[in-house]
């Protein structure tokens, strides 16, 4: 089976988030899938699967493969999404998390014509050298990752992820602290979905 987009949502949990902006993180994803335009536009496009992992010094699976085929199924993702628990608070293994990603991919109920990572962070990682080694392993799979950086308490993280995540056709946004995270990920997940 054959599916447009086959996309994971990267959610960092690591200590640098507090409870209200996971919250708020994971609230946005809920709202932004249960957008009617973007459900449209995820069943219009033909198959797209959806699956969400959160990272820390663990990187864990909180939402599983899903399909979605009509806005129906769009809206069930979300209802999933709005129910994540946050499972923990560690360091900020994103090279980790990465490569779980790229192997994550492997588990799709279908081929993605295109597979997107979309990362979600506020700061550099803790592992830099597995950052680039997953870079390289993301861009060598023909897998595209985006990247929305979230700028918070000093440490400039849309600069670290165009120096060292995002991959070549990807695009890095910003969101000017957490109370423009909202409109920022509606934005980017309207994007990753027309992206081509």
């Amino acid at each position: 089976m054959n599916c447009a987009l086959a996309l994971i949502l990267l959610l960092d949990s690591s200590g640098s988030i507090n409870g209200a902006a996971w919250q708020t993180m994971v609230e946005a994803h809920a709202d932004a899938l249960a957008d009617e335009r973007i459900a449209h536009a995820m069943s219009s496009q033909g198959l797209t699967a959806v699956s969400v992992i959160s990272f820390d010094d663990t990187a864990r699976v909180v939402v599983p493969w899903r399909i979605v085929d009509v806005p129906e199924d769009a809206e069930r993702v979300a209802r999933e999404v709005a129910g994540i628990r946050r499972p923990s608070n560690g360091s900020t293994q994103t090279g980790l998390a990465l490569a779980f990603a790229l192997q994550h991919f492997d588990r799709a109920p279908c081929e993605g014509e295109r597979r997107v990572v979309d990362l979600v962070t506020d700061g550099p990682a803790d592992d830099e050298r597995r950052v680039a080694e997953a870079r390289e392993a993301l861009i060598e799979a023909d897998v595209r990752l985006n990247v929305l950086a979230v700028q918070t308490y000093g440490a400039d993280a849309a600069a670290w992820a165009r120096e060292h995540a995002v991959t070549p056709g990807g695009f890095v946004m910003e969101a000017d602290g957490w109370p423009q995270f909202a409109w920022a990920i509606r934005r980017k997940i309207a994007s990753e979905i027309s992206q081509r």
